[in-house]
């Protein structure tokens, strides 16, 4: 089914449009979308792609206001011919009310309701605005954004680390701009106490934040785009968030993190009301209060969970009703208790590559191959924005260490292991360039376990993180392997790889030094697996003159071909090349040092073939992927088991213990390599509500 969707985000100025839309997606099952500005004018080619879909969608914003905002007038409305279904649309009015709309917006509203089955609305308000309108095929069932999560939010686990995460609004609608310096005391009192991570989410917002980075030096979300990806990845990622934006609040709870909102206008208002959270209101409110809700993790998660459960179901029944099927999982389906919905057996784990017939996906399937009698393995493309859900596996295995699909998954980190295969951190400004704890604490956060293809690498994290396994990549030594003739003639070098990545130096280091002199073949990415195994045999030579690499599978696959390596000393170079012996180590990276090499080479020819022969046999013999896949099921297995491992929680500690029994009674947990959570009672570092002696703790 082809689907048009009506988004705000396009040509838009906020994150929260495109938070909406990406709900919206996220929530139909199996369409493809055609995007189309909301708030700037269709022309004629954009109704007729309309109406060549089978229906469109308006993405729930604030549209039902004095006027309707948006792009849709009864002219435009008439022309298109699809149904059309506005998809959990709110209101913006001043508490309590609900929009006097004039009469033009109201008869455009009433046309396109006219168009559809039924839609939704996110709040009560909005509810009550369409009955005042005298239209009832309409249903309650909150903001899309609230279920981006697909499933019941599971808060068991908000008392883990993360960011404090704070929310400014440039703009207040529907109140006297003079609660603005209220707006400003509250986030000077929010960001002294806890030194939040501030969250952007439109440009009106910087002028808010700026004085609070100068005075407390403070960390900032903003995208220069306003997509939605970077705010999904900060909802997961932190603990709580508190301020004035309700949609990365909706986002944030639909994770099952906290969220503190403080309201001034319908829409905040109507939506604790709906949820059963405690109003914070701005004409009303003190710093104090908000600071008791913060610090006491003060949040009625059940009855959210109820009220929850109760509007998933009333969604999936209003997307239906439309004709459209949903990924959305109702509350009363799923085992409130239960993070995972694995059947015993082996344990499933998601592979997750780039894309099809790239070098990871070669990696996953060889893996999946040789240890499928363990593990049941599902192969996942992130090209293909494939659907994850954590209850579907054990294990979540992220390939590329700078990925950031996964994240609006919401796996925990304990399921998650990533892949370190290059060293692009260190030095590409796409990336870094950062330090190993620099690298740790941005791109590897969100997982428990890293995989590092090299003994480098693996030396290089090791410091910066806690769980690093060395699992090398091997070949299939039955598709890699030297011809059956010899080679004889002159020597002919090769090198493969992406000819337009600057880091591999095939232009401005291979291609110089070959010059005329050295015949030169090179696969620059038209070959599939089966012709580069044929490449590989009609080359004697095989070049690496990247300025990084990970363990480039050329060099391993040209070498089980039977080829001599020149390279320079990156990556896996000093696990497989004895210089002189197996191969020849470039000791500069220049045009010049490789013609020395290569010069050698032409000069030792029987030596380069025999040492070319021997490569091959010793390959077979150590990087076959039957042995190699062994690193990977130890690692694996390990990972299992950490994501098992007991937790212990000891709330018995406070201003009076004993420090050495305390640390006897550590100990124990110590031998067992377990690690414990201590809740700690601090004298006089919190507040007053509670005393011990008379002192505050």
């Amino acid at each position: 089914m082809k689907v048009s969707i009506f988004t705000a985000a396009i040509n838009g100025d906020n994150a929260g449009d495109a938070i909406i839309e990406s709900a919206v997606v996220r929530l139909l099952k199996g369409e493809k979308f055609l995007r189309f500005p909301l708030t700037s004018p269709l022309n004629d080619d954009d109704i007729a792609a309309i109406n060549t879909t089978d229906v469109a969608i308006i993405c729930g914003t604030n549209l039902y206001q004095h006027v309707f905002a948006c792009n849709l007038t009864i002219d435009i409305v008439r022309r298109i011919i699809v149904p059309i279904i506005p998809f959990g649309i709110g209101t913006s009015a001043p508490v309590g009310e609900v929009p006097r709309m004039n009469a033009e917006g109201a008869a455009t509203v009433k046309a396109i309701h006219a168009k559809c089955v039924v839609s939704s609305v996110r709040d009560p308000a909005s509810l009550r605005f369409l009955w005042s309108l005298g239209i009832t095929n309409t249903v309650l069932t909150g903001c899309p954004v609230l279920f981006h999560g697909l499933r019941v939010p599971d808060f068991a686990r908000t008392n883990g680390g993360g960011d404090i995460t704070l929310t400014p609004r440039g703009r207040l609608l529907h109140i006297d701009q003079k609660w603005q310096a209220r707006q400003r005391e509250t986030l000077d009192f929010v960001a002294r106490r806890y030194r939040p991570k501030l969250v952007l989410q439109s440009p009106y917002d910087i002028k808010l934040a700026r004085p609070l980075v100068d005075k407390y030096g403070l960390d900032v979300l903003q995208d220069a785009e306003w997509r939605a990806e970077p705010y999904l990845e900060a909802a997961v990622r932190q603990s709580a968030t508190v301020g004035f934006r309700l949609h990365f609040a909706m986002l944030s709870l639909s994770y099952g993190k906290l969220a503190h909102m403080i309201g001034h206008d319908s829409r905040i208002s109507e939506f604790c009301a709906l949820m059963r959270l405690p109003p914070l209101l701005i004409d009303s409110y003190s710093d104090n209060e908000l600071a008791l809700h913060i610090d006491g993790r003060s949040f009625a998660a059940d009855a959210f969970r109820r009220r929850w459960g109760e509007l998933s179901l009333a969604m999936v029944k209003f997307i239906k009703a439309n004709g459209l099927e949903t990924h959305l999982v109702p509350e009363t389906v799923v085992p409130a208790a239960s993070p995972r919905r694995c059947t015993p057996g082996k344990p499933r784990i998601c592979l997750l590559v780039d894309r099809p017939g790239w070098a990871f996906d070669v990696s996953a399937k060889n893996i999946k191959r040789q240890l499928s009698d363990v593990f049941a393995f599902d192969i996942k493309y992130v090209v293909d924005r494939p659907r994850l859900d954590p209850a579907d596996y054990d294990l979540l295995y992220v390939f590329f260490w700078g990925e950031r699909y996964h994240l609006m998954a919401g796996f925990p980190p304990d399921r998650v292991i990533k892949e370190v295969s290059s060293h692009r951190w260190q030095d590409d400004p796409a990336f870094g360039p950062c330090s190993a704890v620099e690298f740790a604490d941005l791109y590897l956060r969100d997982c428990s376990t890293v995989f590092c293809t090299s003994r480098r690498l693996a030396a290089l994290v090791s410091p910066a993180f806690d769980r690093v396994f060395h699992t090398p990549n091997g070949i299939d030594v039955t598709r890699f392997s030297a011809g059956s003739n010899g080679p004889n003639g002159p020597l002919v070098f090769g090198w493969a790889g992406n000819a337009k990545d600057t880091v591999k130096g095939f232009h401005d280091i291979v291609v110089p030094a070959c010059g005329d002199r050295f015949p030169l073949h090179a696969a620059t990415g038209d070959l599939d697996h089966r012709r580069m195994a044929e490449f590989y045999r009609n080359i004697d030579v095989f070049v690496v003159a990247s300025r990084h690499e990970g363990e480039p599978l050329t060099l391993i696959e040209a070498m089980a071909s039977g080829c001599f390596p020149v390279c320079v000393d990156v990556g896996i170079v000093p696990e497989l090349i004895e210089h002189g012996v197996t191969g020849y180590v470039v000791t500069e990276r220049t045009p010049e040092a490789f013609i020395e090499a290569f010069v050698w080479c032409e000069t030792n020819v029987e030596v380069v073939r025999m040492a070319a022969a021997r490569n091959a046999e010793r390959m077979k013999r150590e990087r076959s992927w039957e042995i190699c896949a062994q690193f990977f099921k130890r690692a694996l297995l390990d990972a299992l088991a950490f994501r098992d491992r007991p937790r212990f929680r000891n709330d018995d500690v406070s201003c009076d213990t004993n420090l050495e029994n305390l640390k006897k009674f550590c100990a124990i947990f110590h031998k067992y390599g377990h690690t414990q959570i201590h809740c700690i009672t601090l004298r006089g570092l919190t507040n007053a509500l509670y005393e011990t002696d008379g002192t505050p703790v």
